[in-house]
């Protein structure tokens, strides 16, 4: 009878020890695992466009999710005990070189805190970068935290206009807005024949102004280097129209073999690239 009650009394005490936070084991028979909150994984690798991600938050107890870095975005703020999901999503990152942020899940109250580490990729819309857009390839030529453009593999001549007429197309830093204005005149795709070249590059491409092709000229020796490595024609030392209105009879072109600026009759033919801004 004494054996049997020693025998219950330490069933009892280990009872006690594997229920009471503090006296779980772990698969190494070392730490405690159960007053954690555990991040699985701990660390992610993201890529450099904006997308949704997943990891799994183990837990005791109740636990916010919280960071200081403005791309990341926190869609699960909450959870409660268990194994739950915590989903976070990125912004685009236009820069060449990685970042990292951190996510950190937390119980205060408890004093439980740990932390994701995010490394987000570097963006793969360097300067020459060969780049395929809706089907549509073209090379980058300029990237900045908002904005990368690409202007096309192909090129042409045509006339800039087939009449003589003031259209208001005057916008010399976004060719998109004077792309906007010649589209917003009756028969434009018979009159406007470099800008519908453009067009029919693929939706959204359009005709550069002036200081996109300035922008162009300037980062001209990687860009041919891109189209020579791929089989394509460079852009040479040609001159080459801008969307810049000058006025009713003439506009801008930007000669590629000095960096000289023109202003020209609209009706002579010229070369023609068209770009895409994303």
């Amino acid at each position: 009878m004494k054996k049997l009650f020693l025998l219950l009394a330490m069933v009892g005490m280990l009872a006690i020890a594997c229920s009471t936070p503090g006296g779980g084991i772990d698969d190494d028979n070392n730490s405690d695992t159960t007053d954690k909150i555990v991040v699985k994984p701990a660390t992610i690798e993201v890529a450099a466009e904006a997308n949704d991600y997943v990891v799994a938050v183990s837990s005791p107890c109740l636990w916010l999710a919280t960071t200081e870095n403005e791309w990341i975005t926190i869609e699960t703020e909450r959870g409660g005990d268990g194994e739950q999901e915590l989903i976070f999503s990125v912004a685009d990152w236009r820069k060449t070189e990685p970042r990292e942020g951190k996510v950190v899940v937390s119980n205060d109250d408890k004093g439980l805190s740990t932390e994701l580490i995010i490394t987000q990729a570097p963006s793969p819309y360097s300067i020459g970068a060969l780049v395929t857009k809706n089907g549509v390839t073209g090379i980058v030529f300029y990237n900045d935290d908002t904005v990368t453009k690409i202007v096309s593999v192909e090129t042409t001549s045509l006339k800039w206009s087939t009449e003589y007429a003031s259209t208001g197309a005057t916008d010399w830093d976004n060719g998109a807005n004077n792309m906007a204005t010649i589209k917003s005149i009756s028969g434009w795709e018979g009159k406007y024949p470099a800008f519908k070249w453009c067009s029919d590059c693929g939706e959204g491409w359009y005709l550069p102004a002036y200081n996109e092709l300035r922008e162009i000229y300037n980062n001209r020796t990687v860009i041919d280097a891109t189209l020579e490595a791929n089989g394509y024609t460079t852009l040479g030392t040609k001159w080459y129209w801008s969307s810049t209105e000058s006025d009713s009879y003439d506009a801008y072109l930007l000669g590629f073999n000095s960096g000289s600026r023109n202003s020209s009759g609209k009706f002579p033919a010229n070369n023609v690239c068209a770009i895409l801004a994303f």
